[in-house]
């Protein structure tokens, strides 16, 4: 039990302590901007908007980040190996979730899905899938080499960076 605080252990819990903290601080500022210019309704329709990108994330990302997260640990694949089949399942899923926008758009569903909000809105969030697949793969390849300093940067870049999409 002795040393139990000590060193590595000790940075990775407090690193992970403080990029929750700026990472809420960061999701704060966003949602009070938002919800300053848009009011409530303005809020829930982006709220609505960014939806449908987040869960298409969800389900295109396929089981990849855990498969990198095994695979990098294990050392298994190289970091080149896994970077590269990140990005070719990055830019599949992002065609994959853009034809299915597309196609609900066209059909009408994606009116019944998100009432109220605009086909455009839909749309501009949907510039976010490819971002979200290629972030959480990367991220996960980190998590695989226990690379818990650098995945938090990562995070609270990425945080930081909607923040600054928000003032758009």
């Amino acid at each position: 039990m002795r040393g139990f605080l000590r060193g590595e252990f000790k940075q990775q819990v407090g690193a992970t302590f403080l990029r929750q903290v700026i990472g809420l601080a960061l999701a704060i500022g966003s949602s009070a901007i938002i919800a300053r210019w848009l009011g409530r309704e303005g809020k829930g329709i982006v709220a609505l908007a960014s939806l449908l990108p987040g869960m298409l994330a969800l389900f295109l990302s396929a089981g990849i980040g855990a498969a990198n997260v095994y695979f990098a640990g294990s050392r298994r694949l190289s970091v080149a190996s896994l970077s590269a089949n990140s990005m070719a399942f990055a830019v599949l899923g992002s065609i994959a979730g853009t034809v299915i926008v597309v196609v609900m758009a066209v059909s009408g569903g994606l009116r019944r899905l998100v009432p109220g909000v605009p086909i455009e809105l839909v749309l501009v969030g949907m510039l976010s899938l490819p971002l979200s697949l290629v972030s959480n793969y990367f991220r996960t390849i980190l998590t695989g080499l226990r690379r818990i300093i650098p995945l938090h940067i990562v995070g609270v870049c990425l945080d930081g960076t909607l923040l600054l999409l928000t003032f758009l």
